[in-house]
């Protein structure tokens, strides 16, 4: 993930009471005075301590303060290319972003159609069933992966989700040979290196799914690739896809190892 969604998912999943939530809030309301500001500016701009930015800022997985602020302010000078899901030259009217919509949703049926099976989700959903615990790294909450969640829990599994690089990293020293992991990476430059847990998942044995339709730089550490032969289109369909992907394994799940068990 990059800096930006790092602090959009810290902010989201933190209580309301937290000073943590406070300080994220006051960084994302204040992009451009805090990519350029000193942990002392963010705690005066918060209301908080020094101590209390050092302290959120390792929450989303950062070395140190310099390493955010570099993050911060390279995200901040470039918005034009973040969060966008069309290319801006695609865009010279507001019926065009809804003419694209309907061409990637088109393009996701259409990738549905020609690239998953009901044979494929179908073992795939067998051997979750062999595992004790299941778990998901992803870049974004899914209401899909949520979904299948409960039927996991449901059916006597442990399982969680996990947005944040340090959680990860500490999840991931948590498992083991009856473990499996599915995991979202985003292939970007300014994307954190997720290599510490990789290799922590595969000094533990645990069996690495990797979601995507892209060559991962990590490729050498998973065991499995779900999506590899669908293209990548856009960044649309590709979302698409995903969630058409778990909300189908989520249904085979259930209608397997829990309506019919």
């Amino acid at each position: 993930m990059n800096v930006l969604q790092n602090l959009t998912e810290l902010y989201n999943h933190l209580p309301l009471d937290s000073t943590y939530k406070e300080v994220a809030k006051g960084i994302l309301m204040n992009l451009e005075e805090a990519s350029n500001a000193t942990i002392y500016d963010i705690a005066e701009m918060t209301n908080s301590s020094r101590t209390t930015v050092w302290r959120m800022v390792q929450k989303m997985g950062y070395q140190n303060y310099s390493d955010f602020r570099y993050a911060l302010k390279q995200a901040v000078g470039s918005y034009t290319y973040y969060n966008r899901m069309i290319s801006q030259k695609r865009i010279t009217e507001e019926s065009d972003i809804f003419d694209i919509m309907k061409e990637q949703l088109k393009t996701a049926d259409e990738n549905f159609r020609k690239y998953l099976s009901v044979a494929e989700i179908a073992k795939l959903a067998e051997l979750i069933a062999q595992k004790e615990k299941v778990y998901f790294y992803l870049s974004y909450q899914s209401s899909a992966i949520g979904a299948l969640q409960q039927n996991l829990f449901f059916s006597g599994k442990e399982t969680g989700a996990c947005t944040l690089l340090p959680d990860m990293q500490e999840n991931a020293e948590l498992l083991n040979d009856k473990s499996m992991v599915f995991i979202m990476t985003i292939e970007h430059a300014e994307a954190q290196d997720m290599t510490t847990v990789f290799e922590a998942l595969k000094k533990n044995n645990c069996e690495v799914f990797m979601v995507s339709c892209v060559e991962s730089r990590y490729t050498k550490y998973v065991d499995h690739y779900l999506l590899r032969e669908q293209p990548s289109t856009s960044v649309i369909a590709d979302l698409m896809f995903f969630e058409l992907y778990f909300w189908s394994l989520n249904e085979i799940y259930r209608y397997n190892y829990i309506d019919n068990k």
